[in-house]
């Protein structure tokens, strides 16, 4: 069972029986994958017990998956066709295949991934990922949702990068502790020979986490911000390759992609030297 233990008023669904099924599949004469109408019939929608599926060298995060409900327009699984109008809204999805056959599995208004069943047999819909908002594009993520349940990582016992070594030989940036939003968050960034990276600790009551990123100089954007809580902090954006190894429950998350972070400090100082540091050591 794919299902975390709770009650998710959300996308949860009154329990799945034939008629109800029979009922959806006619309304939108598509067949649901048989794989998922057996997870359907022990729990007609909710959270899913592992959220992050690992495609390729890329984690894809679907947290939950929302269940049938024939007779509802929204917060039910249905074509993105009953939960927005190309027309109305000016959507240029042209290229998207018929929005009456990509059906949501999960999304937040802005990005879906879907059971995508332009070019399908019957029952067989591959899964997509659609983006209505920043770049109107689609993008073929597994060929079935089997292959997606089959992807479903966990993590891994140990860091794929050599988590804790020393800094001999790094020009040390930022290493500060700081509370944000209840939490202690320690870093250290600093650089060498053209790598930049970021070592984490986060500390609340309850847990520990650790983090390590690491990205090529030359692929990162730096931008220098303002918190809600008025606080200085750098945000790093890689646009190449990075990668990083996230601790999470005893378990490593690594990836190979590492894509965005913010770096907060005591010092606006500090912050505002390394900005410019990272600035004019990509254009060196």
């Amino acid at each position: 069972m794919i299902w975390k233990a709770d009650d998710n008023q959300r996308c949860t669904k009154a329990p799945l029986t034939s008629a109800m099924l029979e009922k959806w599949e006619k309304k939108y004469g598509l067949k649901l994958p048989e794989r998922l109408v057996a997870e359907f019939n022990s729990k007609n929608g909710g959270t899913l017990a592992i959220n992050r599926f690992k495609v390729g060298e890329e984690i894809i995060n679907i947290h939950e998956i929302f269940g049938i409900s024939p007779d509802d327009q929204y917060s039910c699984m249905a074509p993105l066709s009953n939960w927005h109008s190309w027309e109305e809204e000016g959507l240029n999805l042209k290229d998207h295949g018929d929005p009456k056959k990509l059906v949501l599995l999960y999304g937040d208004g802005h990005f879906y991934y879907c059971l995508d069943y332009n070019g399908t047999p019957a029952g067989k819909p591959k899964i997509s990922y659609v983006d209505i908002e920043c770049s109107s594009k689609k993008a073929a993520v597994c060929s079935s949702f089997d292959e997606l349940i089959a992807s479903a990582y966990s993590g891994d016992e140990k860091p794929r990068i050599e988590y804790g070594a020393g800094w001999k030989g790094y020009t040390i940036l930022v290493k500060d502790t700081v509370p944000v939003e209840g939490r202690f968050i320690s870093n250290t960034l600093g650089t060498k020979g053209g790598k930049v990276r970021l070592q984490t600790e986060i500390r609340d009551e309850d847990k520990q986490e650790l983090g390590e990123m690491t990205w090529r100089l030359k692929s990162l954007e730096v931008v220098l911000g303002v918190s809600e809580e008025n606080q200085l902090e750098l945000n790093i954006k890689s646009v190449g390759d990075g990668s990083s190894a996230i601790l999470e429950d005893g378990r490593w998350i690594n990836e190979r992609f590492c894509w965005r972070t913010t770096i907060h400090s005591k010092s606006a100082d500090k912050l505002e030297k390394a900005f410019r540091f990272l600035v004019a050591s990509k254009k060196g």
